[in-house]
């Protein structure tokens, strides 16, 4: 019961300043028999209680339950005088404010319920618990189920260590996340997952989660219910010798496994490495591969005996290491930060078989059509991780590139008991089917994974993932190259992949940030064949725009100017299947367009239109070095539904907002941002002053929470008038995850940062997910959200007689926080955000006129 239910007991919950608006509270209740206490007086709360969390599968008709005294501290606000700042986990417990989670265990007891009976199934009833009876361990499952925790029954010791195990990492698991969801399939269907990852800042630990969505059959509204499975457990539980863990040696350029005898010099001289940048042992080295292969007993108040040398390693020094001195982690799972999991199934991609006519992609398609699906994602403990269906980890990747020696970088650092965190592999990886040789001497269609490390160094991977059954036991063979490039800045684009217009197919992306010190500080376009052909003089396009200090060599040196490109939008505008135009933004808030369209010379790939870009995002004209709009995120374009400037000229909008998240200090800035839609009409070196405006309105509701309308100006489109551009209004708020173009709609989110913050509730911040006209930036004039979230589009998602554009991520709905990427998947918006928390909402959008002249090289669509 509440601790203020006796004098006697101190209050549970803390203060504000002791971070009591988001403590999270709960009970692990174990029996070893059917009890026979008194009943307490509480109610019949989970039929008729006073929130709005019971009822429904958690009801019955009966009063003064266990499973009632669990719902009443659930559902119950037990610091009412706090705010509400719990955070949840989205489908299984969303109760925001200051609450009681129930776990229980019964041991070796069963009910009268089967095991694999749920709340749902035809002719499930929970039955009435009576003393010294079989119904109260029924009870005692009804009680965990309301409270939204889990049961377990516990046979023996063992069982029970192994079920309070599993109750401690789901109670650790309720974390924060920063990187988008995947899904396993392209349309809501029985079996759909969501991926997401996460990551515990206490020790930098992380995890990936696979939760199912499920539908009202009536509503149709989706819900997260429950985790499949979890990768941790899985990496967790295995040897270290049994995980596949490989790397690349850059001596040779081939994949070798990570084992100490196969590393070389350099290799070994990074795990060598102390915290003082000494060199160490080679016993010490080892110990150090031991740690990132999962091994626990040496860390500090570790598992087991730390020992080393170990297994078939040699050392040739005589040295041993039996020091339980290396970094204490909660999981061998490392941080999962910016990098969102990637799932790959069999071959979907709809390329038309006259892309490669001489080897139709449908007959690539139809041999791989049982193909196992894989999930990849990278993480911060040094490795790309591959997972299969089950959760089980196939293999981890750890980059060459990663390899250093200086003291708080390479993977030595990993275990220093000093550490202070790092970025490793933080960049989505990317999986595109591909007609290329792979080493055979023969071309063939191939799946091909290019990752790269974001803010964990500057270099790129590519693996052959074709065959998930040769990943199991040989994946060192499949890796197929790495890159780097002294023009190569911290790797912060999103690499796209597709055939070029020379016939060769490519990776392409920006040349990140900070290119120093061998670069000069320019923004550039990479275009690297992916069979590697071109690797030691890649395509690189040129902007000419930015600075690098001549005499220090260094991007963080006043006198420098550094710029760099981000992630580029491909279009294919005539249908062929291959490249003609791509958009890109760079720090310094020029929207570039590059022409590549003649295949006959790559010499002729450059800037569509000279030393100018399309547009300049400045917050006032003209624009300078104080009023600049950085932009980071990937444009999105869609054929001008109604206009048609020439036949030569691409005729189309782009979409893109503007605002920097990248490092610490971005986080104070209170610079106006804005979202842009601009016309490509053949004409250049656009500012606002070319653009109609629309402007937000705030309102919190009482009954929708805070949302916003926009104006409905008219945008005439003409020689002057160039499209639309909308000013974020709250101190703070940027654009900084992609948008997409669907429908009628442009979809985008929008960050607001915690400049700083003494709350131990804080969440980074908060957010608001936004869904306007693209072709004007104001109210679509039907409701695109769901807003209350019913199932249905109609009044009741409007403010009074405005469409609603945005809703905030205020808790409402989830956790609060900053919103990542939204994905989409059938009609739903599916978005983590920075509290963990997973929102779903429902969305339409008008389908737009049929485009005449253009495709995409990647379809994303619900």
């Amino acid at each position: 019961f509440d601790a203020t239910d006796n004098i006697w007991n101190d209050e549970p919950i803390l203060s504000a300043a002791d971070g009591g608006e988001c403590q999270q509270n709960f009970t692990i209740l174990m029996s070893d028999g059917q009890w026979n206490g008194g009943d307490p007086s509480v109610g019949n709360t989970d039929t008729e209680g006073p929130g709005p969390f019971d009822g429904g599968l958690y009801a019955d008709s009966f009063s003064n339950t266990l499973a009632d005294v669990a719902m009443k501290y659930y559902e119950t606000d037990l610091a009412p005088s706090l705010a509400n700042r719990v955070p949840v986990v989205s489908g299984v417990d969303d109760n925001t404010a200051q609450h009681m989670v129930t776990y229980t265990v019964a041991f070796g007891l069963s009910g009268t319920l089967s095991p694999t009976a749920e709340p749902g199934d035809t002719g499930f009833a929970w039955p009435q618990p009576s003393s010294n009876q079989p119904t109260t361990i029924d009870d005692m499952r009804h009680a965990a189920f309301n409270g939204r925790g889990q049961y377990l029954s516990a046979k023996n010791p063992q069982e029970l260590i192994t079920s309070l195990g599993k109750y401690i990492s789901d109670i650790q698991a309720r974390t924060s996340s920063a990187a988008a969801v995947s899904f396993n399939s392209t349309s809501l269907q029985a079996g759909t997952r969501v991926f997401q990852a996460i990551f515990n800042s206490k020790r930098w630990s992380g995890d990936l989660l696979a939760k199912n969505i499920v539908i009202n059959p009536v509503t149709k509204v989706a819900s997260l219910s429950g985790t499949a499975w979890k990768a941790s457990d899985d990496i967790d539980s295995r040897t270290p010798a049994s995980r596949q863990i490989i790397t690349y040696d850059s001596t040779t350029g081939n994949g070798v496994n990570f084992t100490w005898n196969n590393l070389n010099t350099a290799q070994k001289d990074d795990l060598r490495t102390n915290s003082s940048g000494g060199t160490d042992t080679e016993a010490s080295g080892q110990a150090r591969l031991g740690y990132i292969r999962g091994d626990r007993s040496c860390e500090i108040n570790g598992p087991g005996t730390c020992s080393y040398p170990s297994g078939s390693a040699t050392v040739s020094d005589g040295s041993s290491f039996s020091s339980k001195s290396l970094r204490q982690r909660d999981s061998a799972l490392g941080d999962i930060v910016h990098s969102s999991p990637f799932y790959v199934g069999p071959p979907s991609t709809p390329y038309p078989d006259s892309i490669e006519p001489t080897s139709p992609y449908s007959a690539f398609a139809i041999a791989n059509n049982t193909r196992a699906g894989m999930t990849y994602v990278g993480a911060n403990d040094g490795m790309l991780h591959a997972l299969d269906e089950n959760g089980v980890e196939v293999f981890g990747y750890i980059p060459g590139s990663l390899f250093s020696t200086v003291t708080d970088k390479g993977l030595h650092y990993l275990s220093d008991p000093t550490y202070v965190h790092n970025y490793y592999v933080d960049l989505s990886p990317t999986v595109q089917d591909a007609f290329i040789d792979v080493g055979t001497g023969t071309k063939q269609w191939r799946s091909i994974l290019v990752g790269a490390l974001r803010g964990g160094g500057k270099g790129l991977f590519a693996i052959d993932v074709t065959d998930p059954s040769t990943l199991t036991s040989n994946a060192a063979a499949n890796v197929l190259w790495e890159f780097t490039n002294d023009d190569l800045g911290y790797t912060f684009s999103d690499i796209r992949i597709a055939k070029m217009s020379n016939g060769k197919w490519a990776a392409v992306f920006g040349n990140g940030y900070n290119n120093d010190p061998n670069g000069d500080g320019h923004a550039k376009l990479f275009i690297l064949y992916l069979d590697g052909s071109n690797a030691a003089s890649p395509i690189i396009i040129d902007t000419g725009v930015g600075t690098l200090d001549t005499t220090s060599k260094d991007c963080d040196n006043p006198s420098s100017d550094c710029n760099g490109l981000g992630t580029p939008r491909l279009v294919d505008l005539n249908g062929d299947g291959t490249i003609d135009r791509i958009y890109a933004g760079d720090l310094f808030g020029n929207l570039w367009a590059f022409d590549v369209s003649n295949g006959a010379s790559t010499a002729t790939w450059l800037p569509a239109y000279g030393s100018n870009p399309l547009f300049r995002a400045c917050t006032a004209t003209p624009c300078t070095t104080a009023n600049r709009q950085p932009i980071t995120v990937e444009p999105d374009v869609a054929p001008h539904p109604t206009q048609f400037a020439s036949a030569s000229a691409p005729n189309l909008l782009v979409f893109f907002g503007t605002g920097q998240y990248l490092v610490q200090s971005d986080n104070a800035s209170t610079q106006q941002q804005t979202f842009y839609g601009v016309w490509d009409s053949g004409t250049s070196n656009l500012d606002r002053n070319a653009l109609q405006s629309q402007s937000i309105t705030t309102t919190a509701d009482a009954v929708l929470g805070n949302v916003r309308t926009i104006t409905e100006n008219s945008v005439p489109y003409s020689a002057t008038e160039k499209g639309w551009l909308i000013d974020l209004r709250d101190s703070g708020e940027r654009s900084v995850t992609n948008p997409l173009a669907f429908g009628s709609i442009v979809f985008f989110n929008t960050a607001i940062p915690t400049a700083s913050s003494s709350s131990m509730c804080s969440v980074g911040g908060t957010g608001w997910l936004m869904a306007v006209d693209l072709r004007t930036g104001g109210a679509p004039s039907f409701v695109p959200i769901d807003v209350d979230n019913n199932g249905t589009f109609d009044a009741n998602d409007k403010l009074g007689a405005s469409i609603v554009v945005g809703t905030q991520t205020d808790g409402a709905k989830n956790g609060g926080g900053i919103p990542t990427e939204s994905r989409f998947i059938s009609n739903k918006r599916v978005t983590a955000d920075s509290s963990g928390g997973v929102s779903i909402d429902n969305i339409q959008s008008e389908l737009p006129l049929a485009p005449a002249r253009m495709s995409w090289s990647e379809l994303t669509a619900p």
